[in-house]
């Protein structure tokens, strides 16, 4: 993993702009009712750490549509449990949850593919690539399936390990019982490892309770839940990132008046950066800089043919065995899963942010 340096003055001065309080000058044209209308929106992670910034999307719709639209924020799975994020919205009993698709993939088996590993490293490149492949028309398609349309990126840095015993090698995760979820599953399972499945909320009790020995995430996740203060070994894997998003239920978009989807259109045009840098810059920097040595944390750098041959495991076999998958149930997975790695290269080196 490449430390995180910095970015640009005027990268910097883009982003405080974006974290102003102030009402931002909306391109919208004003409607003529003042209707007010209340959002729930629903997410798995805490609200706070780097996962906090969510607060920014919501009071960033509040202000431009100057309170017209109030943005109730449920976090922790305090609507709903993160597996059930998907069907909350096709209910309607959220208007906007934050999305894995790896929790509903017999819903939504094409968005599958962008939880896959190893396409991109960059979140904001990621956030890019994933709100272009959000207008193919049959990605389109399937979410409105589940009464759903996309709304803006999410995404999971590359991950590393944090355990209860040191892993210098791949061979010392033999026997070892590891949170992940689907294709990591297969992963760690390949190197020997017990791969366990568990929603975000449930990782620190079960690493408290030694039911899993260690947990593969990015970086400032293991900071934002907490997990450093159960497992004091850190394995730098830097192995894969993969993403997920925020979608809105259709009936809630369809009784918005036009002027203020186009605000929470601007709002999720401007995401991108503002998720990248709390969560992959400023989330990383602060983890090795002052939580981890604080914490006594133990960092261990895995040498670099062990991370090839994590990176190997992780994509191309993978890929190609979900795009079999997928072409079994009729869908045209070896050309969507073509169309998110054209994407994720077309937007690779997009990034405003220095690694």
């Amino acid at each position: 993993m490449k430390k995180l340096v910095g970015i640009s003055v005027v990268t910097l001065a883009f982003i405080l702009a974006l974290f102003s309080t102030a009402p931002a000058q909306s391109t919208s044209t004003k409607s003529s009712s003042q209707e007010k209308y209340l959002l729930k929106l629903a997410a798995w992670f805490p609200g706070s750490g780097h996962t906090g910034i969510v607060k920014w999307f919501g009071d960033q719709i509040e202000l431009r549509t100057n309170h017209r639209v109030t943005v109730d924020e449920y976090f922790s799975g305090s609507l709903i449990p993160a597996t059930q994020e998907l069907p909350a919205i096709e209910k309607g009993i959220a208007d906007i949850a934050a999305v894995s698709p790896h929790y509903s993939l017999g819903r939504i088996p094409l968005w599958g593919i962008v939880s896959l590993h190893g396409f991109i490293p960059d979140l904001f490149g990621m956030g890019k690539a994933l709100t272009e492949f959000a207008n193919v028309p049959i990605m389109k398609e399937e979410l409105a399936k589940v009464n759903a349309i996309y709304l803006a990126p999410m995404g999971t840095p590359p991950k590393n390990l944090l355990s209860s015993k040191p892993v210098q090698r791949l061979d010392d995760l033999k026997g070892m019982k590891v949170r992940a979820v689907a294709d990591e599953a297969k992963i760690m399972k390949s190197l020997g490892a017990v791969p366990v499945f568990m929603a975000m909320p449930e990782v620190y009790t079960a690493l408290q309770k030694k039911t899993t020995e260690g947990v593969l995430h990015a970086t400032a996740s293991h900071v934002t839940y907490k997990w450093y203060e159960t497992c004091k070994n850190f394995t730098k894997l830097d192995y894969a990132a993969n993403a997920w998003f925020l979608v809105v239920n259709k009936n809630t978009w369809a009784k918005l008046p036009t002027d203020i989807q186009q605000i929470i259109k601007e709002v999720s045009s401007e995401w991108s950066v503002v998720w990248t840098y709390a969560y992959q810059v400023k989330g990383e920097q602060e983890a090795f800089a002052k939580i981890f040595p604080q914490a006594g944390v133990k960092i261990i750098e895995m040498p670099a043919e062990e991370k090839a041959k994590l990176k190997e495991l992780a994509s191309k076999p993978l890929w190609d065995e979900y795009a079999k998958d997928l072409e079994k149930k009729g869908l045209p997975g070896k050309e969507m899963i073509g169309k998110w790695y054209e994407l994720c290269q077309k937007w690779a080196k997009s990034s405003p942010f220095s690694y």
